[in-house]
């Protein structure tokens, strides 16, 4: 057995004797060890883990004071996490002694904007610090006494207040390079390049006091129905990120404009994961869309909804413009008029049978002028299911679910993406990619999933939203596992997931072939 695993086992088990046992392990990215005492409700930092840790998870515990020199001893810490504990008191010398420290999480805590939770100097020794994370505290104001010392920082997370001040504290942030969750950037930030507010569902936004060094603006997975800001405002700016937000077509003059910004200052716009509208009204904008050097990708084959419900693609509409152009200027309307006697007389008998069939039907007259909808098989598909799931329902999926559906008489293929995903593909274009191949989505949903502080599990989420078509019935499955319930999904999800497609895994416990027979029967496979 290698020294290193040796050291490690032998640490471990000193640790575990002792009454508020944390797990060990070594973790490659934190180059040392890493000491998990995640959800065991303690009420204080066990003082005796091992003193070369690297990285120190005490999230989700039950610590409400942080007393002063409580870290002193592990001189080689660079990741701390304090996430979900009821702290609202800091001590001062609270992180004494934490001079290689990298990256501190205090969010979901109970910190106030007093001296009691932040008092002064308390930052002091972390001069190493590169990320700090303060989002969903209880503060009405921003502590911007205790930032000085913070040198190093380039990622600061903290929630936007009624009325932000940004006092003289914050001057000295003079590296800060990423701020997420505050909606209006801190004029005194000359340095600030990076701008992050996505997943936050705002519609409505507006920036001030911009720093003309700002140069790569985040929007993605909101509400935003256009690009909302004023481009030439941005001296520096060269990328919009606005994927994943409600954008159905753009107007003449913002398309003008993010036209004279790409030509003055190469701004580059990310638009994938909207759905854009090809209506006849919207024909030009479909056609700048594939041709405008301000569109990031270059597969400009965005997804697109016809006046009548049709999904496609940019591209396709694009080429077919002409026939599309005849069509919005009257050429249908006039075949219409001149079938409309015998559609009269037929539609009185036909009504109750329509209304009976109505997708059938209605298919059937999309297929009279060519716009068929052809409906996809497991067989147009290189994996029967994709498997949404989070780091700590990892057992459940590979001892359960994959031995229930991949390993069985009858088995089909999953998508997992700790698997799946090639070396050196980015993970979102892993997760995009196993979706799309794959005939249906399994969303393994637990309290985790959904608290999920990577954002990830968010992430699969709306990717599987937005690959739901009318070509594909019921495309997403949800298995809950453990005490989540259904009114704890996101009501995004509820508003697209059948009911019958929401299985609770504790209902088949006597039964797990049951559950798999079950779901193979909604996904009909």
């Amino acid at each position: 057995m290698p020294l290193r695993e040796v050291f490690v086992f032998l640490t471990l088990g000193i640790c575990q004797r002792n009454g508020d046992a944390c797990a060990l392990h070594f973790d490659k990215h934190y180059g040392g060890l890493f000491a998990d005492c995640n959800g065991r409700k303690l009420q204080h930092v066990p003082q005796d883990l091992p003193a070369n840790i690297t990285a120190l998870d005490i999230s989700e515990n039950d610590v409400t004071t942080m007393t002063k020199f409580t870290f002193l001893k592990l001189k080689n810490l660079t990741y701390l996490n304090l996430n979900m504990n009821p702290l609202s008191k800091l001590e001062p010398e609270a992180f004494a002694g934490l001079f290689s420290l990298t990256t501190l999480l205090l969010a979901r805590n109970k910190l106030s904007n007093d001296k009691p939770s932040f008092p002064d100097e308390v930052f002091r020794d972390l001069v190493s610090l590169h990320t700090l994370n303060l989002e969903k505290t209880e503060m009405s104001s921003y502590p911007d006494w205790v930032f000085p010392p913070l040198v190093k920082l380039h990622s600061l997370y903290i929630d936007s207040v009624p009325h932000p001040l940004f006092g003289p504290g914050f001057s000295n942030l003079a590296n800060l390079k990423e701020s997420l969750g505050v909606s209006s950037v801190f004029s005194t930030l000359t340095s600030l390049e990076y701008l992050d507010i996505s997943l936050n569902d705002i519609r409505y936004f507006r920036l001030l006091s911009v720093p003309a060094n700002i140069i790569h603006i985040n929007l993605s997975h909101n509400q935003f129905e256009t690009v909302p800001i004023e481009t030439f405002d941005y001296r520096s700016l060269n990328l919009i990120d606005i994927s994943f937000n409600l954008i159905g077509q753009m107007d003449r003059d913002t398309r003008l404009k993010l036209d004279l910004s790409a030509e003055k200052n190469n701004l580059k716009l990310i638009i994938k994961g909207n759905t854009f509208s090809c209506s006849c009204r919207n024909l030009d904008f479909i056609l700048w869309l594939v041709d405008t050097p301000v569109i990031y990708e270059n597969d400009r084959n965005f997804p697109c909804i016809l006046d009548n419900g049709t999904m496609t693609g940019t591209v396709d509409v694009a080429k077919q413009y002409e026939s599309l152009y005849h069509y919005c200027t009257g050429k249908l309307i006039l075949n219409l008029t001149i079938t409309f006697s015998v559609v009269i007389l037929t539609a009185i008998v036909a009504t109750y049978t329509v209304s009976k069939n109505s997708v059938r039907y209605r298919n059937i007259v999309l297929r009279i002028f060519g716009l068929g909808i052809q409906y996809l098989t497991p067989k147009d598909f290189d994996f029967t299911f994709y498997v949404g799931y989070c780091e700590t329902d990892i057992p459940f999926v590979y001892h359960k679910l994959r031995h229930g559906l991949e390993l069985c008489s009858q088995p089909v293929r999953l998508f997992l993406k700790d698997r799946d995903v090639l070396p050196g593909v980015p993970i979102a274009d892993g997760i995009i990619c196993g979706i799309t191949y794959s005939w249906k989505s399994v969303l393994v949903i637990s309290d985790d999933f959904l608290q999920d502080c990577s954002q990830w599990s968010q992430f699969t989420i709306d990717a599987a939203l937005y690959s739901v078509t009318d070509l594909i019935p019921n495309r997403i499955i949800v298995l809950l596992v453990g005490p989540v319930q259904v009114e704890d999904l996101p009501e995004r999800l509820l508003n697209v997931v059948e009911e019958e497609c929401i299985l609770r895994v504790e209902d088949y416990q006597h039964g797990d072939v049951k559950l798999w027979k079950v779901l193979r029967e909604i996904a009909k496979v």
